[in-house]
């Protein structure tokens, strides 16, 4: 953890900073500056396009009853790419110019796969059954002391 903040604060700068010189000497400081805001520019509008196709492929998955994992994991890399595309520097954009490829993005999702584990809810006996399907929904109750004749919760006291 300390090495990814000494890189971050320390070493990321160290390189902007050598980067903006180098390109500044070769193509002037104006043209420099221009290029570091065409650059944020470019990445508003690909993190605009690009996540409103995620969000779509998402809201598809969703409906065919099947989780966004793939879309979680892009959404993030494009999130990540648009906040690198903010940071002032041509090392940063060109990360996150990166991460607007989808095979990077795909690449950087089956990592993050290979290093997750996945949960389910533990069920108590029985089968699950979906009420998409069959129209049930399986479930226990309790009645709460105090409840009146209906199940419900008893009202609350008013106020005079």
């Amino acid at each position: 953890m300390v090495f990814a903040l000494v890189l971050i604060f320390l070493v990321l700068p160290a390189v902007e900073i050598f980067l903006f010189i180098v390109v500044g000497e070769a193509i002037g400081a104006l043209a420099t500056i221009a290029l570091v805001f065409g650059a944020g520019a470019l990445g508003i509008v690909l993190v605009r396009a690009q996540g409103l196709q995620t969000m779509r492929r998402a809201q598809a998955s969703i409906e065919r009853g099947e989780a966004p994992v793939r879309e979680a994991v892009e959404g993030l890399c494009l999130f990540i790419a648009g906040m690198l595309l903010i940071v002032p520097g041509f090392f940063t954009d060109i990360l996150a110019l990166l991460l607007f490829l989808p095979p990077t993005r795909r690449m950087m999702a089956r990592a993050m796969a290979a290093r997750m584990t996945v949960m389910g809810a533990a069920r108590r006996g029985g089968t699950a059954r979906s009420s998409a399907t069959s129209g049930v929904i399986e479930g226990d109750f309790e009645v709460m002391p105090g409840a009146n004749d209906n199940g419900n919760p008893p009202e609350p006291p008013r106020l005079p």
